[in-house]
């Protein structure tokens, strides 16, 4: 099984990272072989969507914006978990969050995928 974590706590030991470790080792006791990729998007360079709608033009497969997203895209594509952990913060999920979020719509992931792939949201307050 392939995993993909985005970690959006800012806070280096903060809950939301607490609860993506404890979320994939319940993960690791149902399955047998578990390859985890870990981001952490307070340290990636993440630009906001600019809206264009090259990635649904089909003249490119994913964005055209070259950041920090770029390779995060190949890996959320052959996942099979896709698990988003992070702080409610001032009513929301933080910025950097949103952003990157926004930029997963380059993706298409229902078309390309179908209902194969899982998502996981775990929010703390």
């Amino acid at each position: 099984m392939k995993v993909v974590v985005i970690n959006g706590d800012p806070n280096k030991r903060g809950p939301a990272i607490k609860m993506l470790e404890a979320y994939l080792e319940g993960v690791k006791e149902d399955v047998r072989h578990i390859d985890v990729e870990w981001y952490d998007i307070m340290k990636m360079r993440i630009l906001p969507c600019e809206e264009c709608g090259i990635c649904k033009s089909g003249r490119i497969s994913g964005c055209i914006i070259k950041d920090d997203m770029t390779p995060v895209y190949d890996k959320v594509h052959d996942a099979d978990l896709l698990l988003i952990g992070f702080p409610i913060v001032r009513w929301h999920l933080p910025g950097k969050l949103k952003v990157l979020v926004d930029r997963l719509y380059a993706l298409d992931l229902p078309r390309v995928r179908g209902d194969q792939k899982k998502l996981s949201y775990l929010c703390t307050y």
